[in-house]
C-alpha cells in the first residue's frame, strides 16, 4: 500500500487548501456561538492552529454577509497601542474594501469612508 506524505506547514496561519480537518469544529462554532452573537474563546498551546481557525471562521462569516475584522494583538502592551493598532487595522480594511468596490464599479466613486482622527 502506497502512503502519501503529509505536509506540515509552520509559519504564518494557513489558508485555503492548507487548512483541513476542522470542518466539524467550524460548523459547531458557527452554529452555537458566532451566528448567535455568543463569544468564542480559543484556548490552546502555541502552534496548534488558533489563528488559522479564526481566519477560516472570518472567511465563513464574510461569505454569510458579515463584516469582519482580524486584529493581531501580538506585542500590544498598552491601551494606547491597542487603540492605534485597532484604528490602523480598520483604516486598512476600509481602504481595501473601498478599492475593491471602486474596481467593481469601474473605478467610480462609491460609498463613504470613515475618517479617524
Amino acid at each position: 500500500m502506497a502512503t502519501e506524505k503529509i505536509s506540515i506547514r509552520t509559519g504564518p496561519p494557513v489558508v485555503d487548501g492548507d487548512f483541513f480537518g476542522r470542518n466539524k469544529e467550524l460548523e459547531y462554532a458557527w452554529k452555537y456561538h458566532i451566528s448567535k452573537g455568543v463569544s468564542l474563546l480559543l484556548s490552546a498551546p502555541r502552534r496548534v492552529g488558533k489563528s488559522s481557525f479564526s481566519k477560516k471562521m472570518l472567511k465563513l462569516a464574510e461569505e454569510k454577509g458579515w463584516k469582519t475584522l482580524y486584529l493581531d494583538l501580538q506585542g500590544i502592551g498598552t491601551e494606547g497601542e491597542f487603540v492605534r493598532r485597532f484604528k490602523v487595522t480598520i483604516q486598512v480594511k476600509e481602504q481595501l474594501e473601498y478599492k475593491s468596490s471602486a474596481d467593481a464599479h469601474g473605478n467610480r466613486s462609491c460609498g463613504n469612508q470613515t475618517k479617524w482622527e
